[in-house]
C-alpha cells in the first residue's frame, strides 16, 4: 500500500505505462471501426475510365437490315462533388467503329447518378427517382450475397450471384453472374421510342476483400414487336440491337495490377496496423501493471482482508 501511495521511479513508470496503453488499444478500435471505414469510401474525387470491345450490331431503320459493327467503347465516370456521404458522378459512355475510326453517334449516353460512399447504392432521388440497387461490389461480399445492381439502359435492377472462384495473377477472384428473367424485361415506350423488351447476361470478377472490379463481359439483346412482312395483321419480334462486349486485355492487366495494390494498403491499414497498435497496448498495460506493483498491493489487501476475516 505504501508504494501505491509514494511511489518510486519504478512505480512512477509502470503508472504511467497503464494509460498510455489503454489509450492505444482504444486507438486501434476506433481505428477499425471509424477510421479505416471512412478511408474506405468512394473518393469525392474519383476519376476513372475503362475500355470495353467487342461486336454490337444496330437494325438499319432504312433496309430493316441488321449491321455489325466492331467496337471499342470507353466508360468515363467523374466525381463531381459530395454532400455527406453522397458522391455525385457523371458516366460518359461512347464508342468508336475499329474499321473506320470513326464514332457511333448512336451509342453514346451521358448519366449522372448518386452514390453512398459507403455501401456503395445508388441513392434514390438524390438525382432521380428511379435508379436503386448497388453501382458496384461492395467490400467484403460473400458467396452468399445476392446483389441487386443496376445496368444502364434498364428500367429496373438484375440479381448477381456468386458463380464460381477463379484465380488471375496472383489474385483470388469471385466469379459472378447476373441475368434477366427467362422472358426478358419489358422497357416501357416513350414519346421517342416504341415498347422493347431486353435480354442480358452479365459476368464479373470481383476481389472480394476489396470489391474491386478486375473483367466484366456481357451480352444484351433489345428486341420490339413489329409487322409481320408476310401477314401485316400480325406481328413479329425483332432484334433491333445486340451487343456482346468485355474488357480489353491491357484494361484488366490495369486493373489486376491496381487491385493488387488496393488490396495490399486495405490488408495493411485496415487489419494489421490497427491490430499491432491494439497488441502494443496491451502488452504495454500489462507490463504498467506489472511493474507499477499493483498485483503485490492487490494480493496484499486481500491477504489482509483475510487475516481480519479470520
Amino acid at each position: 500500500m505504501f508504494k501505491l501511495m509514494f511511489p518510486g521511479k519504478k512505480q512512477k513508470l509502470g503508472l504511467s505505462m497503464i494509460p498510455g496503453g489503454l489509450i492505444l488499444i482504444v486507438l486501434g478500435a476506433l481505428w477499425m471501426g471509424v477510421l479505416f471505414p471512412s478511408m474506405s469510401k468512394i473518393p469525392c474525387d474519383l476519376s476513372s475510365t475503362t475500355y470495353q470491345e467487342g461486336t454490337v450490331t444496330m437494325l438499319n431503320t432504312q433496309t430493316y437490315q441488321p449491321v455489325t459493327y466492331n467496337v471499342t467503347g470507353t466508360r468515363v465516370v467523374e466525381a463531381t462533388g459530395c454532400e455527406g456521404n453522397t458522391v455525385f458522378l457523371t458516366e460518359d459512355v461512347s464508342f468508336i467503329d475499329n474499321d473506320t475510326g470513326d464514332p457511333i453517334q448512336m451509342l453514346v449516353s451521358y448519366s449522372e447518378m448518386a452514390v453512398d460512399r459507403s455501401t456503395k447504392m445508388y441513392v434514390p432521388g438524390a438525382v432521380d427517382e428511379y435508379r436503386e440497387g448497388y453501382w458496384m461490389t461492395p467490400a467484403g461480399v460473400t458467396e452468399d450475397d445476392v446483389l441487386d445492381v443496376w445496368i444502364t439502359g434498364m428500367p429496373t435492377t438484375i440479381q448477381s450471384r456468386f458463380d464460381r472462384w477463379e484465380d488471375l495473377e496472383g489474385v483470388h477472384l469471385m466469379c459472378r453472374y447476373a441475368t434477366t428473367p427467362e422472358g426478358g424485361i419489358t422497357v416501357p415506350a416513350t414519346d421517342t421510342t416504341p415498347e422493347m423488351t431486353i435480354y442480358a447476361e452479365y459476368w464479373s470478377k470481383v476481389e472480394p476483400t476489396s470489391g474491386a472490379l478486375v473483367d466484366s463481359a456481357s451480352q444484351r439483346t433489345r428486341s420490339m414487336m413489329m409487322p409481320n412482312p408476310a401477314d401485316t395483321s400480325s406481328y413479329i419480334e425483332v432484334t433491333v440491337y445486340e451487343d456482346d462486349l468485355e474488357f480489353t486485355d491491357s484494361q484488366v492487366e490495369e486493373l489486376i495490377e491496381d487491385t493488387k495494390e488496393y488490396k495490399s494498403q486495405i490488408t495493411l491499414y485496415g487489419t494489421t496496423m490497427p491490430w499491432v497498435i491494439i497488441i502494443i497496448g496491451i502488452l504495454e498495460t500489462v507490463l504498467g501493471v506489472w511493474i507499477s506493483g499493483i498485483p503485490k498491493i492487490v494480493k496484499y489487501v486481500i491477504s489482509m482482508k483475510k487475516q481480519k476475516a479470520g
